[in-house]
């Protein structure tokens, strides 16, 4: 166990508190790579944000999944990992991104396997889908209490089309603003500029 753990926000903070860490190692540090969700990103009309997993596999059962759920009706976007980018066969109705949720204008859902797009698409007020993959975990890794619908290939359809918006979560419940001064002192970089 780490001697010092700096959390990104009360979320996981108060899991680590939970599990049993000392909080004499623990630290609120905030977040750098999750920004202040401060818009309402739902559109009933907009597309469906696919957010691809590192996990080729995952992926393409997501792809799979979204192809049977495909109403012609329904656009779909895809954004792929940025560490782990893949060839994906699109169809008519799907394209890619560059964009991440929070640069994104009016989604109608969000389609996540693994990693923090999920908690990006229920801070943005969307309704979110955690897609459960047939042969494999897809780890979870929203804090205690954040839940998302959990979607499978036969089931993801339905979801879609019974889609809701949800209460968009609180940002401030979840994450925490930079705490410079702490993490110059962690990293001691008092005598380095940034």
């Amino acid at each position: 166990i780490p001697n010092r753990i700096i959390c990104s926000g009360p979320a996981y903070h108060n899991q680590l508190l939970e599990w049993g860490m000392p909080p004499s190692q623990l630290c609120i540090g905030g977040t750098f790579r999750v920004s202040c969700f401060d818009r309402n990103y739902y559109d009933a009309d907009g597309p469906v944000f696919i957010a691809a997993s590192s996990s080729t596999s995952i992926t393409e059962q997501m792809i799979h999944a979204v192809k049977l759920a495909n109403n012609q009706e329904r656009k779909f976007i895809v954004k792929m990992h940025p560490l782990y980018p893949q060839k994906i066969n699109l169809t008519e109705n799907m394209s890619l991104t560059k964009l991440t949720i929070p640069n994104q204008h009016g989604l109608s859902a969000v389609l996540y396997g693994t990693g923090t797009s999920g908690l990006e698409g229920l801070l943005a007020g969307v309704p979110t889908f955690r897609f459960r993959p047939d042969d494999r975990v897809a780890i979870n890794v929203l804090p205690k209490g954040v839940k998302a619908t959990p979607v499978s290939i036969s089931t993801l359809g339905d979801a879609l089309d019974n889609a809701k918006q949800p209460k968009p979560l609180e940002w401030k419940t979840v994450f925490s603003s930079v705490d410079q001064a702490l993490w110059q002192k962690e990293l001691n970089l008092s005598l380095i500029h940034i």
